[in-house]
């Protein structure tokens, strides 16, 4: 079984903070900025097309899972440490099983009704 979607910011997070800290600002590096980073798997991309998202702060980003296109949004600066995550074959089999897990649950829950309960 892939990384949790939980799993998948942590790695995404070390990856930033180990990068930030072997570049020239690091100095000026903020850890805490990350620590609100969020990926999501909305439940509309089951309906279309497999996506995701990624926040960062104020900044959000829709990519496609299959294509690794960015859809929508802007990360700013921390774009290019996103597009070198995504370069990890792993993350993306993750990110794919992750949002088949979605898919299932969703189809699973559409006969009661259409609502999805994971567990909140």
């Amino acid at each position: 079984m892939g990384r949790t979607l939980n799993e998948l910011v942590r790695h995404l997070k070390d990856m930033i903070e180990d990068m930030q800290s072997d570049a020239h600002n690091a100095s000026s590096f903020s850890r805490h900025r990350y620590n609100n980073l969020k990926i999501e798997i909305p439940e509309s991309s089951t309906a279309r097309m497999p996506i995701f998202k990624i926040s960062i702060g104020i900044s959000e980003a829709t990519y496609n899972i299959k294509t690794l296109e960015k859809i929508s949004g802007s990360l700013g600066q921390d774009e290019k440490y996103i597009n070198k995550w995504l370069k990890n074959s792993t993350v993306v089999m993750d990110l794919k099983e992750a949002w088949k897990s979605r898919s299932k649950v969703e189809i699973n829950n559409s006969g009661a009704g259409g609502k999805t309960n994971l567990g909140g």
